[in-house]
C-alpha cells in the first residue's frame, strides 16, 4: 500500500513510540487501538491516504450549538436498570392549570401564581416544573429560604431539572454561598450543555467564587475530505496528527467501524473515545510541547493527569453534541464531571 504526503518521519517515529507509553494510565485504553496500530491500518489500506500538515488556520471559536438546547419538561427514565430520557406530558386538566399559573406569574400575581403552580403538581406529582417555578414565586416574594427550599424539593423530584439546579444556584448566590452556588451551576450546566443564558450564568457564578473562569471549548484542528482522483486527504494542524489519523480510519477506512461495534451513519462514542485517546498519548510522549498554545488540549493534558479523561470526553467533546446523553448517567458520574469542570476551567494547568 503506498502513503501520499508521508507523515514526517519525527512524529511517525513519536507516535509509534507512544503506543506503548500510555495503556496502563487510562484504564480503557485495551478495547482501544493504539495510534501504531492506526498507522498500520493506513499503511496497508488499498486506499490512498494524502496526510499532511495543514499551515491554513482553522477556527478555534467556539461552534454555536444553541440549537441543542433543551427545554424544562425532560426528567431520567429507568425501565429494566436502562436509563433514557422521558418527557413530561401534562394531563388536559393539568395543562389548563398551569396555564393560569403561568398567566398569573406572568402579570405579577404572584399569590394567585403560587396557588395554581402548588395546585399542578399536587393534580401531576413529580412535574418538577411547577415545583421549580413555585420557587421563583417566593424569589419575588423575597423569601428566599423558602425558595431554595422549594429548589431543592423539585430536584428531589427530578434530579435532571436543569432550571432547579439553576435557580437554586442564583438563590445561593444572592445569599453569598459561593461554594454551593458553584457546584449547583455545574450540575445544571451538565444537564443542559448547550444554554446559551446558562454559560452566561456559570461564568458570572464562577467569577464571583474563583475571580476567574477559563473560557474554552474542544475545537479539533483537522480536515479530511475526498479528493478529485479518489485520494482520501488527511490535514491538520501539527499537534492534532494522532487525531486526525483515528478520524480519518473511522471515516474511510472499509469495515473498521463495524468492527469496532459502529454502524455506518450512527454515532459511536467509541470513535470519539479512541481518537481523544490517541490525542492524549500524543501529548504524554511529546517534548516539544508545542500543543501548549491550545487551550482545550492544555485541559486534556491536565484531564489525564487528574484521571479525569472520561469527564473531559463527556463534557468538552460528547454533551456539546448530544445533551440528552446526560440522562443515561447516574448522580455518580454526574458528580465526577462537576469535579472536573470546577478543576479544569479554574486553573491554568
Amino acid at each position: 500500500m503506498y502513503v501520499s504526503d508521508k507523515l514526517p518521519n519525527m512524529n511517525r517515529k513519536l507516535l509509534i513510540a507512544i503506543a506503548f507509553c500510555l495503556a496502563a494510565s487510562l484504564s480503557f485504553s485495551q478495547d482501544l487501538h493504539s495510534i501504531a496500530d492506526i498507522i498500520h491500518i493506513i499503511d496497508t489500506s488499498k486506499l490512498v491516504y494524502s496526510i499532511g500538515i495543514d499551515t491554513t488556520p482553522i477556527s478555534e471559536n467556539c461552534p454555536d450549538y444553541s440549537a441543542n438546547t433543551l427545554d424544562h419538561f425532560y426528567y431520567q427514565e429507568v425501565k429494566n436498570s436502562s436509563k433514557t430520557v422521558g418527557e413530561y406530558k401534562l394531563s388536559y386538566e393539568a395543562e389548563i392549570v398551569f396555564g393560569l399559573a403561568e398567566s398569573a406569574f406572568m402579570h405579577e400575581n404572584y399569590d394567585s401564581a403560587l396557588y395554581y403552580y402548588n395546585k399542578v403538581a399536587t393534580m401531576q406529582p413529580g412535574f418538577s416544573p411547577a415545583i421549580t417555578y413555585a420557587g421563583q414565586v417566593y424569589e419575588k416574594k423575597h423569601n428566599d429560604q423558602a425558595a431554595i427550599a422549594q429548589y431543592k424539593k423539585a430536584i428531589g423530584a427530578n434530579y435532571f431539572d436543569y432550571m432547579a439546579h439553576w435557580f437554586l444556584a442564583d438563590a445561593y448566590d444572592a445569599i453569598g454561598n459561593n461554594k454551593d452556588a458553584v457546584s449547583e451551576i455545574t450540575i445544571a450546566s451538565i444537564l443542559n450543555r448547550d444554554n446559551p443564558r446558562l454559560k452566561e450564568a456559570l461564568q458570572r457564578i464562577y467569577k464571583a467564587a474563583y475571580s476567574v473562569y477559563r473560557d474554552w471549548c474542544f475545537v479539533p484542528q483537522y480536515q479530511l475530505s475526498k479528493m478529485d482522483n479518489g485520494d482520501l486527504s488527511v490535514k491538520f494542524a501539527e499537534p492534532w496528527m494522532s487525531y486526525a489519523l483515528v478520524k480519518a480510519v473511522w471515516k474511510y477506512q472499509p469495515g473498521y467501524r463495524e468492527s469496532m461495534g459502529g454502524k455506518l451513519g450512527d454515532y459511536s462514542l467509541t470513535e470519539d473515545r479512541e481518537a481523544l485517546y490517541a490525542m492524549a498519548a500524543y501529548l504524554y510522549a511529546d517534548s516539544s510541547q508545542k500543543w501548549k498554545s491550545c487551550r482545550s488540549l492544555v485541559g486534556l493534558d491536565m484531564a489525564v493527569k487528574k484521571k479525569m479523561f472520561n469527564e473531559y470526553l463527556l463534557y468538552e467533546v460528547i454533551l456539546p453534541k448530544y445533551p440528552k446523553i446526560v440522562f443515561a448517567f447516574d448522580r455518580e458520574s454526574i458528580d465526577q464531571i462537576k469535579d472536573y469542570v470546577m478543576y479544569a476551567h479554574t486553573h491554568d494547568q
